[in-house]
This record gives C-alpha cells, structure tokens and sequence, in this order.
C-alpha cells in the first residue's frame, strides 16, 4: 500500500497524473480527525511490521 501511495504521489508530482480538475467533497472535521487517528495506527502498524521484516 506504501509503494502504491508513493508511486501516486511521485506521478502526481511529475505530471504524469492530471489533478488540476479534481473537486475534493467536503468533509465533515470530526471525520477527518477520525481519519487521521485511522491513518497514524496503520501507519505505526506498518513501521512496526518494516522494523519486524529488517531484524530478521
């Protein structure tokens, strides 16, 4: 998923992806705090799954 997000990320950045007409809803800021306590545990999941990969 990592890789996925970086590649989109990087084509974005270069142009190879067109965003400049993409309407981004509204979204209430409760859910977008929801959102983000989403994001930092699967994102210290993942860390914790890379660290775990390395070591062995």
């Amino acid at each position: 998923m990592r890789k996925y997000r970086t590649r989109l990320i990087s084509d974005v950045v270069t142009g190879q992806v067109d965003v400049r007409d993409i309407e981004v809803p509204e979204v209430a800021e409760d859910e977008l705090q929801a959102l983000d306590k989403d994001d930092v545990a699967t994102d210290e999941m993942m860390n914790n799954e890379e660290d775990m990969n390395e070591n062995e």
